[in-house]
């Protein structure tokens, strides 16, 4: 039982990472999305639940603020990202069911 417990849980993954590349390339074949945006979409497909800020995009990408701030705020009205206020400023995460409605993989994969 604990055998084919863990068979389940590492092929849930497997299918759960196919996913995630999926919606990646299909991420970065759309051309309404700047690299700022894919690389944030990326990294929070593998990070699920962790949150993003303007102060925190614009360092990592090395942008001035009314950059981060659009980059952010087009992802929001798309759905893809949803906002919590936290204090003086938002906090942007992940809403991986939009991602994955905008970009649906292949139903095997699904």
């Amino acid at each position: 039982i604990l055998r084919r417990s863990i068979e389940e849980l590492w092929n849930d993954l497997d299918t759960k990472a196919e996913e995630i590349r999926y919606v990646e390339s299909a991420i970065r074949g759309d051309s309404n999305f700047n690299h700022r945006q894919i690389a944030l979409l990326s990294h929070a497909l593998r990070h699920p639940g962790r949150p993003y800020t303007i102060q925190w995009h614009k360092a990592s990408h090395g942008v001035a603020y009314p950059t981060a701030h659009g980059d952010l705020l087009e992802l929001y009205e798309l759905g893809v990202l949803r906002r919590r206020k936290a204090g003086r400023q938002y906090r942007y995460f992940l809403v991986a069911e939009k991602l994955e409605d905008l970009f649906q993989p292949p139903r095997e994969l699904g």
